[in-house]
């Protein structure tokens, strides 16, 4: 079958339709974050409605694991660890690698064995929390 579309366009059928179109919307680390955490939510409150059991107190670890392991994902850490030089093009990647580990860090000290509590450790995870949200927004409605 031969393309008679002109260019910019992609048959369909017998359809000529504007590529733009079938723009790929891939997923990111942040689509796998928010599922992991959805189906969390899901558990505590199935835990809560059956057994009587809470596990809300490490939703807050969790939310931040998972957004930093999206950060990570996002920032290509893979490629930043191989190359071991940052690029002015990959300043964007390594800020987000950084955020990552940050989120990791701080989710792992909101861990309720530790009792950690802080001033800092609480607006770090506003911050990052507000960072995961305007990234989210961003690659969802805006890219």
């Amino acid at each position: 079958m031969v393309n008679t579309c002109k260019q910019g366009f992609k048959k369909l059928g017998n359809v000529c339709v504007s590529k733009k179109k079938f723009r790929d919307k891939t997923t990111t680390g942040f689509d796998t974050a928010l599922t992991f955490y959805s189906l969390f939510g899901f558990l505590a409150i199935v835990l809560i409605w059956l057994f009587a059991f809470d596990i809300t107190e490490w939703a807050i670890p969790v939310l931040m694991v998972s957004a930093g392991i999206a950060f990570l994902y996002d920032g290509n850490i893979r490629r930043i660890l191989a190359d071991r030089k940052i690029e002015s093009n990959e300043i964007a990647g390594f800020v987000t690698v950084v955020i990552g580990a940050l989120a990791i860090i701080v989710g792992i000290l909101s861990i309720p064995l530790f009792e950690i509590q802080s001033a800092t450790l609480i607006v770090v995870t506003g911050i990052i929390a507000l960072i995961s949200i305007v990234t989210i927004v961003i690659q969802r409605w805006i890219i």
